[in-house]
């Protein structure tokens, strides 16, 4: 998460962004407006690879205030694209999806989420193999994924739903592969 507190704004996390070429003055001007909560440069150039964060030396998590802005100015161009996939993700994950599939396993096994793949889009036999044998399995929407909604201008959606998904998971008391 964003922590202004952190951001001395030295622009070091944008000057070694590899999607712009920007100078230190340049850099550090950015993230002043991004803090400010005006539109930047960054907002339409920047391809969500969340580099930017671990170049930040004090770790303030310049990528988060990005992910927010975007999503609010709407000025990346597949936030426009993602807000309309996102609503129907929100339906799957109140339950208003397909429903989800569990196949229980062995009680010392780990879980594995399919997230909201199909069974049948695994290669025969995947699930009887040495390294799956015994785990209980869950798919569905409920279970997904919610890393890359990030990525299309879904920050505050993953903030909503995020721990939804989390809790549904840990709720069969099991470690859990993804």
């Amino acid at each position: 998460m964003w922590d202004a507190s952190k951001c001395d704004f030295c622009g070091e996390c944008l000057v070694k962004c590899r999607y712009v070429d920007f100078d230190k003055e340049r850099a550090a001007a950015e993230i002043k407006l991004l803090a400010e909560g005006k539109d930047a440069e960054i907002l339409h150039r920047c391809i969500t690879c969340m580099a930017c964060s671990s170049y930040c030396p004090t770790g303030a998590d310049p990528a988060n205030l990005i992910f927010k802005m975007q999503e609010r100015l709407g000025a990346s161009p597949i936030v426009a694209v993602g807000k309309e996939m996102l609503e129907t993700l929100a339906k799957g994950l109140v339950g208003q999806g397909e429903p989800r599939q569990v196949i229980p396993g062995d009680p010392d096994r780990p879980l594995l989420s399919l997230d909201s793949f199909r069974f049948d889009e695994f290669s025969e036999g995947t699930f009887e193999s040495r390294l799956f044998r015994g785990m209980t399995v869950v798919r569905g929407a409920e279970f997904m994924s919610l890393c890359g909604c990030v990525h299309m201008g879904g920050e505050s959606f993953v903030e909503k739903y995020g721990q939804a998904v989390l809790d549904r998971l840990a709720g069969f008391g099991k470690d859990v592969v993804y």
